[in-house]
């Protein structure tokens, strides 16, 4: 129980259980169901942000911004100011195509991405596979 996954992971559940909006999508390990490998996260203000600019999508990873180095995933989109706006993060154990691509996934099943028309990334090769 000392994991720094199931302290994440409780930590996470007590957010959810808060949440009255159904924001959080969760990813379990498939061979071990009771292993979280994701957390997605997406408020309706986020979504609303992408409806309404959604035409441009940045999409990449950054680390060390917790105590435990997992990698975080965001996909942001610019305002009518040139400001960055995130629209989705995901909060991912480690970096693996399964569950970058289940991150695009997820957002692709949340929103109307018809609009979306350019995807910037960095030259990360991993998610450049996840993207074609």
């Amino acid at each position: 129980d000392d994991h720094p996954l199931k302290a994440f992971e409780n930590v996470m559940n007590e957010r959810i259980k808060i949440d009255n909006h159904n924001n959080f999508k969760l990813v379990y390990d498939e061979v071990n169901a009771k292993t979280l490998l994701m957390v997605y996260y997406q408020s309706i203000q986020m979504k609303q942000l992408y409806a309404q600019y959604g035409e441009i999508l940045f999409i990449d990873g950054t680390y060390s911004l917790n105590h435990n180095n997992y990698p975080v995933y965001l996909i942001v989109v610019r305002d009518c100011n040139g400001n960055s706006q995130i629209v989705a993060f995901a909060i991912v154990a480690y970096e693996r195509q399964l569950l970058l691509d289940r991150f695009i996934d997820i957002f692709r099943q949340l929103n109307e991405i018809k609009q979306t028309r350019t995807i910037m990334i960095d030259k990360d090769l991993t998610e450049w596979n996840v993207l074609t």
